[in-house]
Order: structure tokens, then sequence, then C-alpha cells
């Protein structure tokens, strides 16, 4: 077949940048849900009064050229220029991402693509075809219907858009370190089909399963290009990749869009994360392997190992922390609610009767009497005093018995004697 694709990444010092680019590095948790860098990286370019525009500069051997740029952070009306050899070629939106495209092949030779934007915009890369494969600088594109990819079962011809069926599988040998996988996906009103499930190998290692969801809506109803594999790390050289589609006719179908190879040395090897995080962990090392030592264990593999059991231990924490939580405040309420109802037991009941004569009152009376008995002045002449009985009426339960219960004071014996003696 024809010479396969070759992919730059927006950070490849092959790629010469204007002024006001500036370099972001991502996570995968940090994409947007219906684009991903294709390789965690963007350049990104603000305009200011002082640079109202700026661009960049790609020169390669070879013929068809494309850059890609995200959708939303800016469009194709942001670039002010998309040319090849100085002529200005086509750009459109594809998808969820906006692309500068050389269209038809171009003659043998050196050529120069120019771009130059005046809005606010974000560069993911570059894909082009070098004439020979002397001339590629950059990793590797395997297109689904390359004759190196064996599919399971074979390509339909006649639909060549047909998603891979369940139990369907690929296989790659491949030299490099490390591969991305991208797919299609399209948006059904009223359909929501659950998760698929997929696996993939490498050489001898243990198989590591990971699921895909659909990532287009109402909004993005078409997302091309989307990244759904990075592997980790291995030693350069040649691997074997084999993926199996472990999904049903009624979950979300793969539709493989390109696989990646990361083969170029040229700036050194790239530390791409893998992808997805929740790759289930390798369970040993693998036995055989016609390239990989035995004891190397692939970067990214331990690190996903590592990860799962942090988030183990996190969880298990914080659930212990919340049933303590639970429990000290059960028993803080309980403590409290025995508290208040001891506090209503020590209340003195007080009864008030109103308008009784107090024992306190008697006994002043009686004082008084006494104080007519054994007063000084006993040894003159005595007046007759008469101290009236006082009637004080009860309204308790005493009201019923009348003037019998009224006090009477009366006056002291001397008082007597003086008044028979008269």
């Amino acid at each position: 077949m024809s010479n396969r694709r070759i992919f730059v990444d927006d950070n490849d010092p092959a790629i010469e940048y204007g002024p006001g680019w500036v370099f972001q590095p991502l996570k995968p948790g940090d994409e947007a849900l219906t684009f991903t860098p294709l390789y965690d990286t963007l350049h990104a370019f603000s305009p200011s009064y002082g640079l109202p525009r700026s661009n960049f500069t790609f020169i390669y051997k070879g013929s068809d050229v494309t850059a890609f740029f995200e959708h939303g952070a800016g469009n194709e009306s942001g670039l002010t220029a998309c040319t090849v050899d100085g002529v200005q070629k086509v750009v459109a939106q594809i998808g969820t991402s906006v692309q500068c495209t050389s269209g038809v092949p171009l003659a043998d030779g050196t050529h120069t693509l120019f771009v130059e934007v005046n809005l606010e915009t974000t560069f993911d890369g570059i894909q082009y075809t070098p004439f020979t494969g002397n001339d590629a600088v950059g990793d590797v594109i395997y297109a689904p219907m390359d004759s190196e990819l064996k599919r399971q079962p074979s390509w339909n011809l006649s639909d060549p858009m047909e998603p891979l069926p369940p139990g369907g599988s690929f296989d790659l040998d491949f030299i490099g370190y490390s591969l991305s996988m991208y797919a299609d996906f399209a948006y059904k009103f009223f359909e929501l089909p659950p998760n698929s499930n997929l696996t993939y190998s490498i050489d001898n290692y243990p198989p590591q399963n990971f699921t895909i969801s659909n990532p287009a809506n109402s909004l993005d109803d078409s997302v091309f290009q989307f990244r759904v594999l990075q592997t980790p790390l291995y030693p350069m050289g040649l691997h074997h990749f084999h993926l199996v589609f472990r999904g049903t006719n009624e979950t979300v179908p793969f539709l493989l869009n390109q696989i990646i190879v990361q083969n170029s040395t040229a700036h050194g090897t790239l530390n791409i994360q893998p992808f997805p995080t929740t790759l289930s962990a390798a369970s040993s090392q693998p036995t055989t392997s016609p390239v990989v030592s035995e004891t190397q264990q692939p970067q990214g593999l331990s690190d996903v190992h590592t990860k799962s059991h942090v988030a183990m231990w996190i969880g298990i924490s914080i659930g212990i922390i919340a049933i303590l939580l639970l429990v000290t405040g059960i028993l803080w309420y309980c403590r409290r609610k025995r508290r208040t109802s001891g506090d209503h037991e020590d209340v003195v009941e007080v009864v008030v009767r109103p308008f009784a004569i107090s024992d306190r009152r008697r006994n002043s009376i009686e004082k008084s009497a006494r104080l007519f008995q054994s007063g000084p002045n006993q040894d003159h002449p005595v007046h007759r005093y008469h101290v009236l009985p006082t009637h004080v009426p009860a309204n308790d339960q005493r009201e019923s018995q009348g003037e019998s219960d009224s006090t009477v004071v009366t006056g002291p014996p001397s008082y007597h004697v003086a008044e028979e003696a008269a």
C-alpha cells in the first residue's frame, strides 16, 4: 500500500511557533468530553491589544498535510491563513475539530505549511504523508483498513464503516515503544446504549480490560478521532498488539478511527500517560517475549496498580471516619436527652394558696399579746382595751367552715382582772 501517514505532535520541535503561543500539558481528567488531544498536549494562542495575531510553520517532505485545532476554543473563521507553499488551502470543521488541510496530493519535494490565527485558538498537531519511509519525521499512523492491521472477521468491503462485532478482534505487529487507539462515535436520538468492555494485550503481558462509553450527544452528534486507549511504555522494539471487543449488539459500538504507534526517537521518548487509568492490574510478569526482557515491567502498569490501592485505602479511611462521626453524634444526643430529663425531675413543685393566714402572722399576734401582759407599765392604772376579734375569710377548702375557723385574739390576763374590779 502507499506510505502511511505520520503524526507530529504540537510539542514537536519541528513546528516553529510565532510569539504568543503557550504550551498546555493536560491530564485525561482535564480534557473535554468530546475532544481529547492526541498526546495530552496543546498549544494555545489568545490575541491581545499588543499581539492581535500569530502563526506557526512546519516544513516537511511529502504530499498532503492537515493541521488539527480544537473546536470551541477557536473556529474556522479564526484561521486567517492556511497555506502550503503560499497557496491558500481548505479550512473546515470536521466533527469536534477544525482542520486546515491541503486537500489534493502535492508534487514531490519539500513543502511549507503556514497557519495564521487572530482568535483564541488551541492547536493539537499535524498529520502528513511522506514520499518515502526515510522522509518520515514523527509517529506512524495505521488506518482501519491498513494491510498490516488484521481484523477478525474480515472487513466487509461494501460497508467499510461497519463496527467491530461481538467477539471481533484486531491484531497488529509494530515496531515502537507504545501505541494510541482512537475511535469514532455517533449520537442517535432516544438511544442510550450501555458501555462496552474491551480487552487488549501486548506480547505475553497479562491482558488488560477497559471500558468505552459514547461521548457524542445532541450538541456534538458526531465525534471523530476520540482516544479510547493509550498503552504504557515498553522497550523500543518489535511488539504484538491484540484487541478483543467484549460488547454486544446492544452496547456502545466500537468503530476504529486509527492507531498511532509511538516509535520516533529523533526528539527523545515521549512520556504519554496511560489511558484509561481503570485498567485491570497485571497479575504477573510475562513468561516469554521475543524482544522484551522477562524482568522488565512496562511503565504505567505499576502506576495503575498503585493508584487503585491508594483509592481503595482512601475510601476505607473516609468510611471509618464517617462511622465514627455518626456514633459520636448518637452518643451526644442520648446524653443530652438524659440530662434534659433529669433537669425536669429536679423541679420542686410549689403550690401557692392565696389568702391563707401563715403561721408567721399568728406568732406575731401572740407576741403582741404577751407584750400587753408583761409590759413595763403594769403598776400604772390600766386602761380598758378591747381587742376586737378578727375574721379572715379563707378562699380555699376552709371556705365551707364559715366563721368557726376565724382567728380571735383576746387581751392579756391583766386586762380581765381590771375589768372585774371595775
